[in-house]
């Protein structure tokens, strides 16, 4: 498994806790500003969730350790040396913090948020720093030195790309028909969600769930601005990324999801695929997407 792979893989567990950790921080916030960000129904749900993450965290903090000193990167010492205090003090306040709900607070709420907190940054912690240790190994460093550094193969954070949008690549050979064809699926799920969204809010306002909902509105408009004028544009990568996702919802399905980078203009695309595209890392290819809310559409090699 090459470095960006492995980076990608580590970012995945990294968004997990950070998501949960970062709804009971809310959590703490609006008990001690007493401003409701969460409905309570929600607030209900997103706490039972967390328990299940924080007994999911404390499961696999051994696992995390395993694999950060079976793989050893490079930059691993120096990285913990300068950097180590860092995570050590937050931890430190987290407990500090923990101790004092427990001790002077009432409410189960603020003391579970404390908890999950205080148990949540610590796979975080892990996951940080072996992700930041394989920016800074010896070969990158030998290869700044001699100048045959390249920049995209390792440390580049490509993640916001995506959200970028181009119109130096324009495609006018793709019919509206076959736009359709291939985000319909999207397209529909988004409505979906955008609906139960909204049922939530007729009878709960929450200034969390409006900003989701003008999100996914937002991007439905897009994606019908660019069904509407056939807006196709496509870009010119390398394969920087390929994984498969188990999901496991009614039925188990298995999704292949293929990173698509191109480092010269500074663009990138996630395909996501319920069947083998045979995309492999390192290979040139051409993704077509719509335009505006840069939804794939179709693959050809280069």
């Amino acid at each position: 498994m090459g470095i960006k792979t492995e980076k990608r893989q580590l970012l995945k567990f990294l968004y997990y806790f950070g998501a949960f950790f970062i709804a009971n921080l809310i959590v703490s916030i609006s008990f001690i500003t007493k401003i409701d960000f969460i409905p309570q129904k929600i607030l209900t749900y997103t706490m039972s969730l967390s328990y299940v993450t924080r007994i999911f965290a404390l499961m696999i903090i051994p696992i995390f350790l395993m694999e950060l000193i079976k793989s050893r990167p490079e930059g691993l010492s120096d990285y913990i040396r300068s950097k180590g205090i860092v995570f050590t003090f937050m931890e430190a306040m987290l407990i500090i913090y923990f101790i004092y709900a427990r001790v002077t607070m009432q409410d189960s709420l603020i003391k579970d948020s404390s908890l999950n907190m205080m148990i949540l940054f610590i796979p975080m912690s892990i996951q940080w720093i072996h992700y930041k240790s394989l920016n800074s190994d010896r070969r990158t460093e030998w290869q700044k030195a001699v100048g045959t550094y390249e920049e995209e193969s390792e440390t580049v954070n490509t993640f916001f790309w995506r959200l970028k949008i181009s119109f130096n690549n324009i495609e006018k050979n793709i019919s509206r028909k076959e736009i359709i064809k291939y985000t319909k699926e999207y397209f529909f799920s988004q409505i979906i969600i955008s609906i139960i969204i909204y049922s939530i809010l007729i009878s709960e306002k929450s200034t969390i769930l409006i900003a989701i909902c003008t999100v996914i509105f937002f991007r439905l408009i897009l994606l019908i601005i660019d069904v509407i004028f056939g807006l196709v544009g496509y870009i010119d990568g390398k394969c920087t990324g390929f994984f498969i996702e188990d999901k496991c919802e009614n039925h188990r399905r298995i999704y292949y999801v293929y990173i698509i980078t191109d480092y010269q203009n500074k663009n990138e695309i996630k395909i996501t695929s319920d069947h083998e595209l045979f995309i492999y890392e390192g290979y040139k290819v051409r993704a077509y997407h719509t335009l505006l809310s840069k939804r794939y559409i179709k693959f050809k090699l280069l």
